[in-house]
């Protein structure tokens, strides 16, 4: 009767090893895809950095640049103003809608980039 009692008693603790051994493979597994996680938000990051779309804005006189500004929430009316600073000026992922606001402000419009090429 011991017998059974001391086989149980290592059959017992061979499964609590075994489980334990496992907890930590899993914890090791579950560190590793933390890490993986953060290195590819990083990337994704640093990929819309990069791949950011082309933006356009309007110029409408010499460091004089166009801006919307949505004045009511329930009217959903919308004032035009202008701004100095180029990094308040609104800009555009189109092309087509940047011209028209620039013809209709009698402006022009220029490609976001460090030097603002003038596209048309």
């Amino acid at each position: 009767m011991d017998w059974i009692f001391f086989y149980t008693n290592i059959v017992i603790f061979i499964a609590c090893v075994y489980t334990m051994y496992r907890r930590i493979e899993v914890s090791k597994k579950i560190g590793e895809l933390r890490r993986d996680i953060k290195e590819n938000e990083k990337a994704l990051d640093n990929y819309k950095k990069e791949n950011r779309p082309i933006e356009y804005i309007v110029e409408l006189n010499d460091g004089v640049y166009f801006r919307k500004k949505h004045t009511d929430a329930f009217a959903q009316r919308t004032t035009y103003i202008i701004t100095n600073n180029i990094f308040e000026a609104k800009s555009y992922d189109n092309l087509l809608s940047a011209k028209i606001d620039a013809e209709i402000l009698n402006g022009r419009v220029l490609k976001y980039k460090p030097n603002l090429e003038e596209v048309g």
